[in-house]
Formats: C-alpha cells, structure tokens, sequence
C-alpha cells in the first residue's frame, strides 16, 4: 500500500451502518437528487456488484476521481458497500496527478 494509513474495514463504522441499512431497506430510498432522480439501496447494491465484477475486493483503495455530484454519490457508495476504501481525487487537478494520488493511495489501476 502506499503512504497512508488506512484503518481495518472492520473499524469503518460508517461503511458497516451503510451495509446494514442496504440489506434491511433495499427497496426504500438510498438517494433522492436535486432533479428528482431517485436511487434505491438495492441500486447502490447493484453498483458495488459491479465494482466487484470488476476485480475490486473488500479492502481495495479505488480512487473516484469524479466532479462532486450524484454520479460521485453513486461511486462512494458501490464503494462503500463493496468493502472497499476510497481516496478522494481533486477532479480539477492536471491529468498527471491522477497517477501520482495513485500511487500515493496504494490504489491499483
């Protein structure tokens, strides 16, 4: 891993308050936008299934290098719900510091 330390999974409180609340209420409403777009907890489910599918295991770093918004939203929680740390990039950064905040997170590509 890189430079910083991150703590056990099992002491993210927040990460296991998300986990039980998607399990119980998966049909209740997980995110409601400033549209009127609605997301389920059984959505944000589907999104840490996918980051799973894509070889991201339980105690992975993924960098969301994403403008803050409901689609960044969306990617902390599949993160999140994935058993996964997150590292936050700047999104405004030049598009060589995503490599570096890489590396420095332990985050592999």
């Amino acid at each position: 891993m890189g430079d910083i330390a991150f703590p056990p999974n099992d002491h993210v409180v927040t990460r296991r308050i998300l986990e039980r609340h998607a399990v119980q209420r998966p049909d209740s409403l997980a995110v409601v936008g400033p549209t009127g777009e609605t997301w389920t907890w059984a959505e944000a489910l589907r999104t840490a299934s996918h980051l799973r599918s894509l070889g991201v295991a339980p105690g992975d770093r993924v960098l969301l290098f994403l403008p803050n918004g409901l689609k960044w939203l969306r990617a902390w929680l599949g993160d999140q719900l994935s058993g996964c740390g997150d590292g936050h990039g700047q999104y405004r950064l030049p598009r060589r510091d995503p490599a570096s905040g890489m590396r420095r997170l332990g985050v592999r590509r």
